[in-house]
């Protein structure tokens, strides 16, 4: 399929997501919202555009926040694939909507994780068919990706839109990710309050910035026997990372 193909495919979708999104949702998608990043899709969102100057993100302590996975393609819309690459698709919701994360991070992992499910199918056309497919998913999540990926880090109180981050002094970011750390350790590696606060230290201490969030993501990941059963939503979709 021809690059001009693509994009008029893409701009057909892109219309049809903030249609259905608009319909099925009070809180009205802004459009800039969605295209704002287009320009510099592989850096967006996750940093200091997540919120106002002077403060910090830190994962939301709004208790009803999951991680809502889909499989592959838009709330609503979901792309059929005969490959399983609905895995590396629900770790790009994942790693979308883990507050912290660059969307640089989440398309190279996403683009990682086709190429190696495509690669598990040998030679042959089922490989050459699996890896065209997937190339037109990630070229998709790269061309219009940041906006998304902005949206689903950043909290909208006005408009009453929860996302993975709130924010805060920087100090007060500080102890919340403390906290989110701490808690994660207790809940889903079992480990006692004084060890897990001190691993969340050691997390803190190695990584700062999108890094944090990354870290965050791959535990979420690591612990996915536990997380998958309290901190996710699967709309439709096998509950595999």
């Amino acid at each position: 399929m021809s690059t001009w193909r693509v994009l008029s495919c893409a701009l057909v979708a892109l219309a049809a997501i903030v249609a259905i999104a608009d319909a099925a949702d009070p809180v009205k998608l802004d459009l800039n919202d969605l295209l704002g990043n287009m320009g510099g899709a592989q850096g967006g969102g996750g940093g200091d555009s997540v919120c106002p100057a002077g403060q910090h993100h830190a994962p939301t302590e709004d208790e009803t926040y999951k991680f809502d996975l889909n499989g592959c393609g838009p709330k609503g819309m979901q792309i059929k694939e005969p490959y399983g690459l609905y895995r590396c698709c629900n770790n790009h919701d994942l790693c979308f909507a883990t507050c912290g994360t660059s969307q640089a991070f989440c398309e190279d992992f996403f683009t990682r994780c086709m190429s190696k499910q495509c690669r598990s199918f040998g030679a042959g056309e089922r490989r050459e068919a699996c890896q065209k497919q997937a190339d037109g998913m990630s070229g998709m999540t790269k061309m219009f990706g940041g906006g998304f990926h902005l949206t689903s880090q950043r909290s909208d109180p006005e408009r009453g839109k929860q996302g993975a981050c709130d924010c805060y002094l920087p100090e007060d970011a500080e102890a919340r990710w403390l906290q989110t750390l701490t808690d994660f350790y207790v809940r889903h590696a079992a480990m006692e309050r004084d060890v897990a606060m001190s691993k969340a230290e050691d997390v803190m201490s190695k990584y700062k910035g999108h890094a944090r969030g990354e870290a965050y993501f791959k535990m979420i990941r690591k612990y996915g026997n536990s997380t998958k059963e309290h901190m996710f939503i699967w709309d439709e979709v096998k509950s595999d990372l």
